[in-house]
C-alpha cells in the first residue's frame, strides 16, 4: 500500500512540475528553424539561403547553375538574457569557404542598399537582435557544397564574452522563408 502511495504522490509531483513550465515566458522555438543556446544567450529563427557550390579554380560549372551567385546568406534572432552587453564577433562553419559578418546600409532614396562587412553585431543586455534580410546578416562566402531547399548548415558563433553558440539551420528556398 505505501509504494502504491509513494508512486501517486510522485506522479502528482511530476505532473505539477510540468504544468508550472520553465517560468520564462518567452515563446517556444519554432522547429522549422535552426535554435540554440548557452548560458545567456539564445539563437532562434535560424535559417539559409540557397546557393550552389562555388566554381573550382579550373571554373566548372555549379551543380545549381551558373546563374546563381555562390554565396548564401543566414539569419537569426539573437536574444540576450543576461544583465551584460555581449556582441557576436565571428561565425565559422565548413558549409564555406568563409563566413562574415555583413550589414546592409541603404544607399538612400530607394530599396537595396551596399553590403558592409562589419567586426561585430551588438546584442544588448536583455534585449533581441535580429539578422534579416536587409539588415545585420551572415554572409556565406564560397560554399564548399551546393546549399539546396532541405539541407542543413552547421554554424559556430563567438561571441565577446568568449561563449560559443553551436547551431544548425535550414537552407530554405524563397517561398519558405519568414516574412
Amino acid at each position: 500500500m505505501s509504494r502504491t502511495v509513494a508512486a501517486v504522490a510522485s506522479l502528482a509531483l511530476l505532473a505539477g512540475t510540468a504544468a508550472c513550465g520553465s517560468g520564462d515566458d518567452a515563446p517556444a522555438a519554432d522547429d522549422r528553424y535552426g535554435h540554440a543556446a548557452t548560458g545567456d544567450l539564445a539563437l532562434t529563427d535560424g535559417w539559409a539561403t540557397e546557393a550552389p557550390k562555388a566554381p573550382t579554380s579550373s571554373g566548372d560549372a555549379t551543380d545549381m547553375g551558373s546563374t546563381m551567385s555562390a554565396v548564401s546568406g543566414a539569419y537569426f534572432t539573437l536574444t540576450n538574457d543576461g544583465d551584460t552587453d555581449d556582441a557576436l564577433v565571428g561565425v565559422s562553419t565548413d558549409a564555406a569557404s568563409q563566413a562574415q559578418l555583413h550589414t546592409t546600409e541603404s544607399t538612400g532614396g530607394g530599396t537595396g542598399g551596399t553590403m558592409k562587412q562589419v567586426a561585430r553585431v551588438p546584442v544588448p543586455a536583455g534585449k533581441s537582435t535580429r539578422l534579416t534580410v536587409g539588415g545585420y546578416h551572415v554572409m556565406l562566402i564560397s560554399p564548399t557544397r551546393a546549399l539546396s531547399a532541405g539541407d542543413e548548415v552547421s554554424l559556430r558563433l563567438r561571441f565577446a564574452s568568449g561563449a560559443d553558440l553551436d547551431v544548425t539551420v535550414p537552407v530554405l528556398d524563397r517561398a519558405d522563408r519568414p516574412s
